[in-house]
């Protein structure tokens, strides 16, 4: 029974890994797509120009502080669940967001 609760939670581990690889990767498709997109506002002129810059700030805005906020919960939950198998396990199978990643600076989330 226990072996197969840690495998549930390697499972999820497995795949929030997969998301925050998509995230990061997404991350970075938002710095290209607001570069060009500030390029295309930028040689704008007049009223085109102060239309287009702070709808597109606040759409730009807007997405990368969702994708940062889903970045944090999934790397909390990481640590959590590395909590947790290590912890039934009675070894340190997993540490890397523990340790060494970006999660080590969040809290665990308290249930």
């Amino acid at each position: 029974m226990m072996d197969d609760q840690i495998l549930v939670l390697l499972h999820e581990y497995d795949s929030l890994r997969s998301e925050l690889i998509n995230r990061t990767g997404f991350g970075f498709t938002l710095g290209t797509i607001g570069l060009g997109a500030l390029a295309i506002v930028l040689s704008q002129t007049g009223w085109r120009l102060w239309i287009g810059l702070p709808i597109g700030i606040l759409i730009y805005g807007s997405a990368i502080i969702l994708n940062v906020r889903g970045i944090q919960k999934n790397h909390a939950r990481l640590v959590r669940i590395e909590t947790e198998v290590n912890s039934r396990s009675g070894a340190h199978l997993l540490e890397w967001e523990t340790r060494w990643g970006a999660g080590w600076s969040i809290p665990p989330e308290k249930d």
